[in-house]
């Protein structure tokens, strides 16, 4: 008999954190690399991916073309706010009160503002560009995908 001792948050982080691994290594991989955006992006069937990993997003993320360091630290900050934002939500929900959807809203653009903090402050001014395209798909789609509930 199988016991799970870890809980279902730690399970969401992991796949989060392999999926990533998988798309910084689809990004390194000299064939993926060479191939440009829009082939890149038609290549991948967005039904099976998270709002955060849509392929027009996932384009951005390649163009960037990431060192070692910055990888880490864009993985690190998007793990931590991917896995904040249901706990968030549920916390504003339980403390109940009036306007609790801009409470949500504001809650969800302090994390979105901590990731961008985190990220930009790594990149030079090459990937600036395409950071900003990428984290403005990133808020639509995982605003589409949480407060739509």
């Amino acid at each position: 008999m199988l016991l799970l001792t870890h809980s279902k948050a730690f399970f969401r982080r992991a796949i989060i954190g392999m999926a990533l691994l998988a798309m910084i290594v689809l990004s390194t991989h000299p064939v993926v690399a060479a191939t440009d955006s829009s082939a890149a992006a038609s290549s991948i069937d967005p039904e099976q991916l998270p709002p955060f990993m849509k392929p027009e997003l996932l384009a951005h993320i390649v163009a960037m073309d990431m060192t070692d360091t910055q990888k880490a630290t864009f993985r690190s900050a998007l793990g931590t706010c991917v896995s904040s934002l249901p706990g968030i939500i549920q916390k504003e929900i339980r403390r109940g009160g009036t306007d609790i959807p801009k409470r949500v809203q504001r809650a969800v653009n302090r994390k979105f503002n901590a990731f961008d903090k985190s990220v930009r402050k790594t990149l030079n001014e090459d990937q600036m560009a395409h950071w900003s395209d990428y984290f403005e798909g990133f808020k639509t789609a995982m605003s589409e995908a949480y407060l739509s509930r």
